[in-house]
């Protein structure tokens, strides 16, 4: 695929939300459309189809027009559902470290650098001095 036919469609597709499936079909029938035209390579630059199908916005703002609301609601609605079951794995599992660190630290152990470490209990020791010389 020619560079200049490869960033336009990047372009495109970066600027297009909605259903995965529907993009890549809607980025396959463009990219069909632009080997049909039989420019030869050279003639093919990004400003010559940005200027023949559109700028990439324009494009996006096309595929809108042919996606319906509640698809382009479906869409958005399974991302927020997919970041909200990251943010609650992520919670868990913070709650779990600090579950294990709580019962660690209770059972008189501790973690240090990914070992376990009895403790021996907190004590002074006093070094007498030799007054006798």
């Amino acid at each position: 695929m020619h560079p200049a036919v490869r960033q336009y469609l990047n372009a495109v597709s970066r600027a297009l939300i909605g259903d995965r499936k529907r993009r890549r079909r809607f980025l396959d029938t463009l990219r069909d459309r632009i080997t049909e035209t039989g420019e030869t390579p050279d003639d093919v630059t990004y400003a010559s189809l940005c200027a023949r199908f559109g700028t990439p916005q324009e494009m996006a703002a096309a595929f809108l027009e042919t996606e319906g609301p509640a698809q382009l609601k479906a869409a958005v609605d399974w991302k927020k559902k997919a970041l909200l079951a990251v943010a609650i794995a992520l919670a868990a599992a913070l709650l779990g470290w600090a579950l294990v660190l709580a019962l660690l630290h209770s059972a008189g152990q501790k973690n240090l650098g990914g070992f376990t470490v009895d403790l021996l209990g907190e004590s002074e020791v006093l070094i007498a001095e030799d007054d006798t010389t």
